[in-house]
């Protein structure tokens, strides 16, 4: 079976891997680095202290989840942002 993606991409069917933002719960394909990534915690350019405040304030987000690229992006932004703070 043939399916066209969001991207106006022919995909067969067997090279999806669909997976589910933590935070926005789109789902994307996990085969097209580009869409999405997991754990960002593991890229975080931050002291642990900046990661356990924000979790403490996120508790519903798990960062060592699935994110599209555009949550990604945006939570690691607010993340790293706050180097004041520690």
């Amino acid at each position: 079976m043939i399916v066209w993606d969001m991207k106006s991409r022919r995909t067969e069917m067997s090279n999806l891997d669909v997976r589910n933002c933590e935070v926005c719960k789109t789902n994307f394909d996990w085969n097209d680095e580009l869409d999405g990534c997991l754990d960002i915690e593991e890229i975080l350019d931050c002291s642990d202290t900046q990661i356990n405040k924000w979790q403490e304030q996120n508790k519903n987000i798990d960062l060592q989840s699935y994110f599209c690229s555009e949550c990604a992006n945006k939570t690691i932004q607010a993340i790293e942002e706050n180097q004041d703070d520690t």
